[in-house]
């Protein structure tokens, strides 16, 4: 079981990344037309609209984390009807989900995107309605997710792939089309980000009811498992809702202290830094179906050695793709972007460091929702993550400076790191002195020497950004056999590169 566990992971974790480096050089070309096409200003105003409306979706996210939670439970028990009765009653509640965005969006929201945010007066109208669409397509989202779930949740991989691919593509013809449609080409892009979302919603939608019975459309309400859904997802949302007050909560409160250029800066950071996290994810994705099934089995050890290689793969992957960009921002920015708004450089090197701080958070997680008994944990790790809001509200407030947000979310991250050690611990029965040696100190180490001897070469290198990339990459990779890697891991690799020099030298 264990062996086709791994030949099924590794091959799905080789379709997320296949679709993550076609999706990730397709939007990356993406943004700079669109902040190109669309100008700074304009490019602000759509993502702090666009990003308003994103709030909503705490309750979307913590629904999504249920619904993948609860398939994966059932199908790791065998029980085909428990998995239809799941989606259905997921379906269910999306729905009124969405009549209920709906409801807050078009009341609320407006008056606040109206009255609130800093917009200049002779672009209100055009954001009013990019709002408007932005609404639609969130809607369009919400109702696919149990759809996507069921997706994950069967490990068809490459299916979740080819669509994301299909929809990082379209994007870019849309953005394409942009200048020749004749129209504001703010209101053109919200008009055209949402026929994709209705699009890519289609797809996913028709290939679920072509492919799994478990998707099945009949009338369909079960009362406990409406409980239990709303139980863990109401505990979710209370987790997921630090994350937004940690990102889009920000993405407004730089809006109204410093207007809309900062919201641009920050936009581009936040796709920098989920371009290189969608490695972690990716790879976090393939991990989760897998974690949830084997402890719904009682496979508890596999379980555990899930979580503890999730956590180091997760940080040595995000590590060696953020270094090369830390170390040179400014030139992969001027290379990147036609005009890199100010702060841009700040910007990104303080989130992607707060990126590595909590990659290795990312498989705790995952077991915490697979035991179900997410309440105390959630309430710990949120209202650590909770304060992030309030804290830049008053750094802001006192005349800091913008990057002053990104301290606070680092030095929260590292609290919230270790809540969740110690709260998970709670719930699930693991080694927490096994986890700090086997996962943190070789992260550490890595990290800290790692950062620090590559920086020192650097220095003496000068500016070329070409001899840079490659100099990061070599010395990483020597850095992560020193100090990253296991005794058996480092053997595994010696003894494949033996072979590997053999077949080479023996075709010679």
């Amino acid at each position: 079981m264990s062996f086709k566990n791994t030949s099924r992971l590794v091959k799905n974790v080789g379709f997320l990344y296949t679709r993550m480096l076609v999706t990730m050089a397709v939007s990356l070309y993406t943004s700079r037309i669109v902040l190109d096409v669309l100008g700074v200003e304009d490019f602000g105003i759509y993502h702090v609209v666009a990003g308003f409306v994103a709030m909503l979706g705490f309750v979307l996210s913590a629904m999504s984390t249920s619904t993948t939670r609860f398939l994966s439970h059932a199908m790791g028990k065998k029980n085909p009807e428990a998995v239809n009765s799941t989606f259905l009653m997921s379906l269910n509640i999306h729905v009124l989900i969405a009549l209920g965005v709906l409801l807050v969006a078009e009341t609320i929201g407006i008056r606040f995107v109206a009255s609130e945010l800093t917009i200049p007066a002779e672009r209100m109208d055009a954001a009013l309605f990019v709002y408007h669409f932005a609404v639609l397509s969130f809607l369009v989202t919400i109702v696919m997710v149990p759809f996507n779930a069921l997706i994950i949740a069967h490990e068809h991989m490459r299916v979740y792939a080819w669509v994301s691919i299909l929809d990082a593509s379209l994007k870019l013809a849309a953005v394409l089309l942009l200048g020749k449609l004749g129209f504001d080409v703010l209101q053109s892009y919200g008009v055209l980000m949402a026929l994709v979302a209705a699009l890519v919603a289609t797809v996913y939608i028709g290939y679920c009811l072509r492919k799994f019975q478990a998707a099945k459309l009949r009338i369909h309400w079960n009362t406990s498992l409406f409980k239990e859904l709303f139980s863990h997802s109401s505990w979710t949302m209370w987790g997921t809702l630090s994350g937004v007050a940690a990102s889009q909560g920000v993405n407004i409160l730089l809006n109204i202290f410093f207007g809309p250029a900062l919201n641009a800066a920050r936009t581009i950071a936040a796709q920098v830094g989920h371009a290189l996290s969608s490695f972690v994810m990716n790879l976090q994705q393939a991990i989760n179906p897998q974690l949830m099934k084997s402890y719904s089995a009682g496979d508890l050890d596999y379980t555990t050695a899930l979580m503890f290689n999730g956590s180091r793969y997760n940080f040595f992957l995000i590590t060696l793709l953020a270094f090369p960009v830390l170390f040179n921002t400014q030139a992969i920015l001027d290379v990147w972007l036609v005009e890199v708004p100010d702060y841009a450089t700040i910007f990104v090197q303080l989130l992607l460091v707060n990126i590595i701080i909590d990659s290795t958070c990312k498989p705790l997680m995952a077991v915490s929702q697979a035991t179900g008994r997410i309440r105390l944990y959630q309430f710990m790790v949120a209202g650590v993550q909770l304060l992030n809001l309030p804290m830049v509200y008053v750094a802001f407030s006192y005349g800091y400076p913008p990057q002053s947000a990104f301290w606070v979310l680092i030095g929260l991250s590292i609290v919230a790191m270790f809540v969740r050690i110690i709260m998970l611990r709670r719930i699930f029965v693991y080694s927490i002195s096994s986890y700090f040696l086997k996962v943190l100190l070789p992260c550490a180490l890595l990290g800290s020497i790692g950062g620090a001897g590559i920086a020192f070469f650097l220095y003496l290198l000068g500016e070329n950004l070409l001899v840079n990339l490659a100099t990061i990459l070599v010395l990483y990779g020597l850095f992560l056999i020193v100090f990253g890697l296991t005794r058996a891991e480092r053997n595994f690799i010696v003894d494949k590169s033996k072979l590997v020099m053999g077949r080479l030298l023996r075709h010679n």
